[in-house]
């Protein structure tokens, strides 16, 4: 069948049916309303392959609207310290500059 729209493809990495555009054979998420390499539109059938998976692989797992736990970045936090001992060490010698010239 070689129509305009999409068809279902090989399985994905999760194992699940993916599907392609037949234009440009592109790989397309079910969720996508045109192709974004050629613009054609993706058939209703297309998007009916996303509701056969469950909403926990779906929304990559945990409840809905619960927000992931962040972890410290301890390079970042010691990367803003040595700045901050930076500009005080430069405020400093400016002080004392200024303050030897009086």
């Amino acid at each position: 069948m070689n129509i305009r729209g999409a068809t279902p493809a090989v399985g994905s990495l999760l194992g699940m049916a993916t599907v392609a555009c037949e234009i440009c054979e592109q790989p397309l998420d079910p969720r996508w309303k045109f192709c974004v390499h050629c613009g054609s539109p993706v058939p209703a059938a297309a998007h009916q392959a996303e509701s056969s998976v469950p909403a926990t692989i779906r929304s990559g797992g945990g409840e809905v609207g619960a927000m992931p736990k962040r972890q410290f970045d301890w390079q970042l936090g010691l990367g803003l310290l040595l700045a901050l001992a930076g500009v005080a060490a430069i405020v400093y010698l400016v002080s004392a500059l200024i303050a030897a010239r009086a």
